[in-house]
């Protein structure tokens, strides 16, 4: 039918043909998502049944599909239990059983995998975000910078005292 459902927290029991689209909480799907899509901008999106050439899309949350056909599915996390002819990107994305997807994460964990029909299997490694780590690295080159100031004080401390007719 494609129309759109917006709100926070849906919950459908039918099968979904259209758009649902939540502003927050969780979008359950209980049956079928049938080329529509399903977007929530600060939550869960779960689909019970099947999905099929539908996009599924979360901002702020984690994505449970039970079977997914040829759908785009963007999320911080992932969980898919079977997977076919699909584009997957997230954080971290877990599928059962794969064939034929695209799937791009920064940990990616696929427990079967294969091709489908003419479309290989195709998995991308995202590199991690090294932000944290490249502070502590900067905090850590600051302090070995004053390390070696002081290191040189006490050099032009010793040559000093070295440098004294008593000392020799």
């Amino acid at each position: 039918e494609k129309r759109v459902i917006e709100g926070e927290s849906i919950t459908i029991h039918a099968d979904v043909y259209g758009n649902v689209v939540s502003r927050g909480g969780t979008v359950l799907l209980n049956s079928n998502l049938v080329g529509g899509s399903a977007h929530n901008a600060d939550g869960n999106i779960t689909v019970q049944g099947v999905a099929s050439a539908a996009i599924i899309q979360t901002v702020k949350g984690e994505i449970r599909l039970a079977r997914a056909e040829g759908c785009v599915i963007s999320g911080t996390r992932v969980f898919v239990d079977h997977a076919v002819n699909c584009e997957i990107i997230g954080d971290d994305v877990v599928v059962r059983q794969a064939e034929g997807c695209a799937i791009a994460a920064r940990r990616i964990e696929v427990e079967s995998a294969g091709a489908r029909k003419n479309t290989e299997m195709l998995l991308y490694v995202l590199q991690p975000d090294t932000k944290r780590i490249d502070e502590v690295m900067g905090q850590i080159g600051a302090r070995v910078d004053e390390f070696i100031q002081v290191v040189a004080q006490r050099k032009a401390e010793l040559q000093a005292l070295t440098a004294q007719p008593e000392v020799r």
